[in-house]
């Protein structure tokens, strides 16, 4: 897999900010030689000494500069460059790294999203990009299987703006719910990704079914091993 990148806009003079998006971008490197123990005291590192004269606006600038870090991934991830799709599937990379990380909420709007454009005909219109989506989708079961599935087990409180952010895509008919059902029917599209991979009429190449039949066997795994 190619190395993760993330920008954030408007964090320029936030020091402290900086340097932790920095040392997470070196720590979510598939090749990375940092443990996830020496990156947290870098940034426990990177906290000032002294208290600031206003603990309140020191948390609530941080809480606003976290927000637009959120708010920038979810522009992002409402675009996919057909001329660069591999920083897509990279972007989609890093959110599910923050995501099991508990760096960014667990809600689970943009796995959900991810696997309707690759297998719900959330992407409508994009039928040449359907590779990236697969791949760009199999990266929250890699790097967020286990977390993603167990809300499908235990889905908590649900609210009437996660069932709109949750709308499944024209092919998929059933509830907007993180279900069971809805996770065989991301499965069953992994496989078929896999299968037609290396048909050359669909064109998603060894790379797609290769990574697709990885989180097809990963999310098998994940069933077999916590259903119950």
């Amino acid at each position: 897999m190619s190395s993760l990148d993330l920008k954030v806009e408007d964090i320029t003079g936030h020091t402290v900010i900086e340097k932790t998006f920095d040392l997470l971008r070196d720590f979510l490197q598939p090749d990375t030689a940092l443990s996830m123990g020496s990156t947290a005291r870098s940034i426990l590192d990177f906290l000032p000494e002294t208290a600031p004269h206003s603990i309140e606006g020191e948390v609530a600038g941080h809480n606003l500069r976290f927000q637009r870090l959120k708010e920038s991934f979810s522009d992002a991830l409402n675009v996919s460059d057909p001329e660069d799709p591999g920083k897509y599937v990279n972007l989609h990379a890093f959110a599910a790294n923050l995501h099991e990380r508990r760096i960014l909420p667990t809600n689970p709007a943009w796995a959900i999203r991810a696997h309707s454009e690759a297998h719900e005909g959330g992407a409508q219109g994009q039928d040449g990009m359907r590779a990236t989506y697969v791949l760009a989708a199999a990266q929250w079961i890699l790097w967020y299987g286990q977390s993603l599935f167990k809300q499908v087990l235990f889905s908590g409180d649900v609210t009437s703006d996660d069932l709109r952010a949750w709308t499944p895509g024209p092919l998929y008919h059933g509830a907007a719910h993180l279900t069971l059902q809805r996770w065989h029917f991301w499965k069953d599209g992994f496989r078929a990704a896999a299968a037609e991979g290396n048909e050359e009429e669909k064109g998603l190449g060894q790379e797609c079914s290769t990574v697709a039949a990885k989180a097809a066997e990963l999310m098998e795994s994940l069933e077999e091993s916590m259903a119950f």
